[in-house]
């Protein structure tokens, strides 16, 4: 390998955006639309309302320019709810959400510091 080559490889590792981590007991993150990353297994989390810790799946990565952004949702948040279905894992999320192209008015609803939230997605 020349010199060239070296320098080109190490300036595109250096480029590369960090890999999207879970907390320790929450499993590998998983990509999903919207650039949604999600850990496998569930969190647990204290809720406001509730006496023992609740389950979602906590987001590790929501792409900037995405409608789950736009909407207000954004990385550490825990998600236990879409379009009315409870969810725990990232698989759940995952197919729950589904393709961008028939999420319009799609609700997540999800925890955040302890207290719930809950949006409404309109896709175009």
């Amino acid at each position: 390998m020349t010199i060239a080559a070296v320098l080109t490889a190490a300036v595109l590792t250096i480029a590369q955006p960090p890999a999207a981590r879970c907390p320790a007991g929450e499993g590998e993150a998983l990509g999903g639309p919207w650039g949604l990353s999600v850990c496998e297994k569930p969190a647990h989390v204290s809720v406001v309302m509730y006496d023992t810790p609740q389950a979602g799946a906590r987001t590790v990565a929501v792409a900037d320019d995405g409608l789950l952004r736009a909407a207000g949702l954004l990385p550490g948040d825990v998600i236990y709810q879409v379009a009315g279905v409870r969810v725990r894992t990232g698989r759940e999320v995952l197919a729950a959400i589904g393709e961008p192209s028939k999420a319009s008015g799609l609700t997540v609803s999800f925890w955040r510091d302890g207290k719930p939230y809950l949006v409404r997605i309109w896709a175009d």
